[in-house]
């Protein structure tokens, strides 16, 4: 599955997310790589991956991100209906892994989106708990990025 990957490991690992299901109509969820023993030959990756889950390997790309950053703006932006007074982006610090110097593009797609007078600001994290896709349960999540808009009504 890593091809020519394999000889970039452990940083070429970050464009291999794993995504598991726990149950049949279940959420995805999502796990970032933390770390590669080459000694052992094994990947480590951010938090539990409960027993009988089904996995697979996603394929992070820079144009797939950055587009989902652009959603997720939208989205966030749509839902408040008035422009926002203040805007909280968090990436999660694997998205930048893949981005690399263009990291800053979601930001940027983040400000273009919304009011000139809105103030942006943000940090890397290393996941978030957040529900996926609307659903009200919360799981920890990696490859995240999560915007929060502020706005006094």
């Amino acid at each position: 599955i890593f091809g020519s990957f394999m000889t970039h490991l452990p940083a070429s690992l970050y464009l291999y997310p794993l995504i598991f299901y726990t149950g049949h109509g279940s959420n995805p969820v999502t796990r970032g790589v933390l770390s590669f023993n080459s000694k052992e030959e094994a990947i480590v990756f951010a938090g539990n991956l409960p027993v009988g889950s089904k996995v697979k390997f996603a394929k992070g790309s820079f144009k797939d991100l950055v587009n989902g950053a652009e959603k997720a703006a939208n989205d966030a932006l749509r839902q408040i209906n008035c422009p926002a007074d203040y805007i909280l982006a968090i990436s999660c610090v694997g998205r930048k892994a893949i981005l690399g110097p263009g990291a800053d593009e979601e930001v940027a797609t983040l400000k273009y989106l919304a009011d000139q007078s809105t103030t942006v600001s943000g940090f890397y994290s290393y996941g978030e708990f957040c529900p996926v896709r609307g659903y009200a349960e919360s799981q920890l999540n990696n490859q995240t990025f999560t915007i929060t808009c502020f706005y006094e009504h």
